[in-house]
């Protein structure tokens, strides 16, 4: 009522002031406008950061245990196959209760069994199939997590926000946050159906967000024409040509153009994501500040399309939607004839 009364009160008295007063009055009262309408916002005008309203990507356990069981709760985990880690035979040995299910983004329907690359996009109606059988449901939030970190499960987040649905969330720290803090776990294998849609929900149906993919076509434009950034989330030696790629035949070092912002650095030794301000001084510290990022489109590259959705997810809590080249340094990096710059 305040803030209402404040708009009245400028109205039922404009007439008496000056043109330029009202003037300064009435641009001062519309810099107020997030603040009345609780927006995050920092600058009205100019290249700063775009006025937002859509909330943090990331959620702690006691924002997902306040919603148990109205939300649906996906382990996307994933690792290198160097690693020699199962992530299907960790999921059954513990997750997070009350119907956390498995989301292989190398399982059928997750990704494009037909391509020699490794876990790329499916298409809408493959991935629509695949998440009805999750149980997901267009009006129902999605909350994400790997076992400690975003490996695998920030792809999972930026997946469905490609095929159209924005209410899903990521859990900060993953699987080891939720048992740091004392919540228990389940273990054995999992239920094998979901229960059926109930009368006020619908199932999710996928429409491809093109802004949000770089095709290796994409990645040759904007190198040809310097008409965007890309940032790379592979360690500073494979950037660099200098440490081996784990995959046989690719070749080393970087896209012309592109900066460094390896994914290990945006992360706590605890796997949580670093604080907003943290964020931006190690952006600005590999040469990636407010100036380059307002350069869009920024693309995002990797190894093959995981990590960096990492670097995703900390821009989309700095303001700046990505895009993330799907096929990465494994496609790229195969094709002898394309341009590389090493250190």
């Amino acid at each position: 009522m305040r803030n209402g009364g404040a708009v009245r009160g400028y109205f039922l008295t404009s007439s008496n002031r000056s043109t330029t007063e009202s003037m300064r009055w009435a641009l001062a009262l519309f810099a107020q406008i997030p603040r009345f309408l609780g927006l995050q916002h920092t600058r009205l005008f100019g290249q700063a950061r775009r006025v937002s309203a859509r909330p943090s990507a990331l959620v702690d356990p006691a924002w997902v245990l306040r919603r148990m069981p109205h939300v649906s709760i996906l382990d996307a985990s994933w690792y290198m196959p160097k690693l020699n880690r199962d992530p299907n035979t960790e999921f059954i040995d513990e997750r997070i209760p009350e119907g956390a299910r498995r989301f292989d983004i190398d399982g059928p329907g997750l990704a494009d069994l037909n391509s020699d690359l490794p876990h790329m996009l499916p298409s809408p109606e493959d991935f629509t199939d695949a998440v009805t059988k999750l149980g997901i449901r267009r009006n129902v939030p999605v909350v994400i997590y790997a076992k400690k970190g975003f490996v695998g499960a920030a792809r999972a987040w930026w997946m469905f926000r490609v095929f159209g649905k924005n209410d899903v969330f990521l859990l900060n720290g993953g699987l080891e946050s939720w048992k740091a803090e004392g919540h228990e776990v389940a273990t054995g294998p999992p239920a094998p159906t979901m229960e059926p849609l109930i009368e006020t929900e619908t199932p999710m149906v996928a429409t491809k967000n093109e802004q949000l993919v770089k095709s290796m076509q994409d990645m040759h434009t904007l190198i040809k024409e310097n008409s965007g950034v890309i940032i790379d989330a592979r360690s500073k030696g494979r950037f660099e040509g200098t440490a081996p790629e784990p995959r046989e035949g690719l070749m080393g070092g970087h896209m012309p153009g592109s900066f460094s912002q390896p994914c290990d650095q945006l992360t706590s030794a605890d796997g949580k994501l670093l604080s907003v301000s943290e964020l931006r001084t190690v952006l600005a510290e590999n040469g990636i500040d407010n100036s380059i990022l307002t350069k869009s489109p920024i693309a995002l590259t990797c190894g093959s399309g995981v990590t960096a959705a990492i670097d995703c997810v900390a821009l989309y809590e700095l303001g700046f939607d990505a895009a993330v080249y799907d096929g990465s340094w494994s496609e790229y990096g195969s094709h002898h004839e394309n341009p590389v710059n090493k250190k």
